[in-house]
């Protein structure tokens, strides 16, 4: 299994613009969470844009 997680992002979806964390396991989003904390392993994404496409 394979995970990454993205913190302190603007995450872009259908319906909204997102701050906080995103959580991809193997290839797929397993969770969008509102937090303002990065876990540690976290990729600091420092205000960027990730976009679900």
């Amino acid at each position: 299994m394979t995970e990454t997680v993205f913190a302190n992002a603007e995450i872009i979806t259908e319906d909204a613009v997102l701050h906080g964390t995103m959580k991809i396991v193997d290839g797929v989003i397993a969770a969008i969470d509102s937090s303002a904390g990065v876990p540690s392993g976290a990729i600091e994404c420092e205000g960027d844009y990730i976009a679900r496409v």
